[in-house]
């Protein structure tokens, strides 16, 4: 399965957030501005392209309702644009948390590890532009980051719905310097994961 987290983020914005979940029941779905702002999509076939489903039918793709659920030999990717300004160029971090070697990996587990990860009870991986392939695809606008294949080391569950944070540095063509950032994990409502008190 093929799974892509596209995220539009705009010029004109100095808050850090990237464009919100919009959903257009009226318009034909599954194109690249229906559902738009923060959406992850899925394909089988690496061409034709569904928002993730999620419990809501009105917000499908929102990654703060849904999250892709990854086996071995997936591939996903975080594309990122601004459909009214032309990016020159992205530098970005994702980080990823996960359990190594634990049957039943907690639901941030990470799908994609390294070298470094060991068997460390939790670690996180990091990539930064210089460890990916950023990619900006002919006439689209996306600045693509593509991620190494999906796998897991002795242990874990073999599939797992994960979380991460995403922070994207974004220089437009003038050389304004815009940063954004994005952590499904703290958006959602039903944490039961502990307590500081």
């Amino acid at each position: 399965m093929y799974y892509a987290l596209h995220l539009d983020c705009s010029k004109s914005k100095t808050d850090g957030d990237f464009e919100g979940y919009s959903y257009d029941s009226n318009s034909q779905i599954n194109t690249a501005n229906n559902p738009k702002g923060q959406v992850w999509w899925q394909s089988i076939d690496n061409t034709n392209f569904t928002p993730v489903l999620g419990t809501d039918p009105k917000r499908q793709g929102d990654p703060k309702h849904v999250s892709p659920v990854v086996v071995n030999g997936d591939t996903v990717w975080i594309a990122v644009r601004d459909v009214n300004n032309p990016i020159a160029a992205v530098t970005l971090a994702i980080v990823f948390g996960k359990r190594a070697a634990t049957p039943g990996q907690a639901p941030i587990a990470s799908p994609f590890q390294n070298s470094a990860a060991g068997a460390i009870a939790y670690v996180q991986t990091t990539f930064t532009a210089t460890q990916l392939t950023l990619q900006t695809p002919l006439n689209s606008g996306w600045y693509q980051i593509p991620f190494p294949t999906v796998t897991y080391p002795g242990g874990g569950s073999g599939h797992v719905s994960f979380g991460y944070y995403f922070g994207a540095s974004v220089t437009y063509g003038d050389g304004t310097v815009r940063q954004f950032g994005v952590d499904p994990e703290m958006d959602v409502s039903d944490y039961t994961g502990g307590s500081t008190k």
